[in-house]
């Protein structure tokens, strides 16, 4: 258990780095919190007051910051065991509630996309069932305002961890991972009315 819990513990504070915050602050003098619309440190904001390039940048360096501790864990310990959900966890807990910005932190869907990542396998492509389900309610099932889309989908990934090939600590730690980004999406969910179309939305003429 020791072990599990400095991973975990590790992950957390690896997950905790804002590259999206320190770049667009140290390299371009933006604050991303301040001018962002939603007032997230996340890439989102970096791609809306900096430009897609330095945003493209921050994700990457998002997915790579919770995929490298989760993967280091795997090799270490293996995921058979249930409390390795918890490694899996850190660092997207650590990118929602991170010390940099004294528990401030992004809405942690690279974060969540790194490390299900780290836990892929050939047979079990745990990040495939993520980003489908990211795909299924943003192109095919339009679901908006953002945030309800965002809660959609997680839920629909967890859920999805129970009846597809996943290792076997994977189900618990999507859960524990949908848990964090439905809160976060929940605490700055906006009062636009819910709407829900199939397909892309033809534009009237």
């Amino acid at each position: 258990m020791v072990a599990y819990f400095l991973f975990s513990l590790a992950g957390f504070f690896s997950g905790s780095i804002m590259f999206s915050f320190l770049l667009a602050k140290w390299v371009f003098k933006v604050d991303i919190i301040e001018q962002g619309p939603d007032h997230n440190p996340g890439m989102t904001n970096v791609m809306r007051c900096v430009g897609t390039a330095p945003g493209l940048l921050c994700l990457v360096l998002d997915v790579a910051k919770a995929a490298l501790p989760v993967y280091i864990a795997r090799r270490v310990l293996g995921m058979d065991a249930l409390p390795f959900a918890f490694v899996i966890a850190a660092p997207v807990l650590g990118h929602a509630f991170s010390p940099m910005l004294k528990g401030k932190g992004g809405k942690a869907i690279a974060a969540s996309c790194g490390v299900f990542l780290a836990v892929s396998g050939a047979r079990e492509p745990v990040v495939l069932y993520f980003l489908g389900a990211m795909a299924l309610f943003s192109l095919v099932i339009v679901v908006k305002p953002d945030s309800l889309r965002m809660i959609i989908s997680v839920f629909v990934f967890a859920l999805l961890c129970f009846v597809l090939p996943a290792p076997r600590s994977a189900p618990l730690g999507a859960l524990l991972v949908a848990a964090t980004v439905i809160f976060k999406h929940l605490t700055n969910y906006d009062n636009e009315k819910a709407r829900v179309h199939f397909l892309p939305a033809k534009k009237k003429p």
